[in-house]
């Protein structure tokens, strides 16, 4: 055969079913380079390991569970901090507005009393 080609177990896998579907397992073999005692290992091992696959189907991966929850957490957070910056712009505006409003309220009821700036701060004071 040829040289000693290390296998992703992805490759392992589709040289061990291909070979078990054609049911032409020294054609497999020779097709992608792998000795006959190799694949009978091979398939073995997925034989051996097969039947967890189907007693832990419900199993999570922890790294991917624990991928999920920290993406779950930045999501989260970049909300919670999208929302306060929404709030903090809404209590600007409002801030603004109601600034806005004082002022307006305040130079018209001076026009409307005839008072001055001054009588205005001696009120406030």
């Amino acid at each position: 055969m040829g040289k000693n080609k290390k296998r992703s177990s992805e490759e392992k896998l589709k040289i061990v079913l291909e070979a078990l579907e054609n049911d032409n397992i020294s054609e497999t073999c020779r097709k992608h380079g792998v000795y006959e005692a190799q694949f009978y290992q091979w398939k073995d091992k997925l034989l051996d390991n097969a039947d967890e696959i189907f007693q832990h189907g419900n199993k999570k991966d922890p790294e991917k569970e624990k991928l999920k929850r920290e993406t779950e957490r930045l999501i989260q957070t970049d909300f919670i901090a999208g929302e306060a910056a929404l709030i903090n712009m809404a209590l600007k505006v409002l801030r603004i507005k109601s600034q806005h409003l004082l002022h307006v309220h305040i130079v018209s009821w001076m026009k409307k009393e005839k008072r001055s700036l001054i009588m205005l701060l001696s009120i406030l004071i």
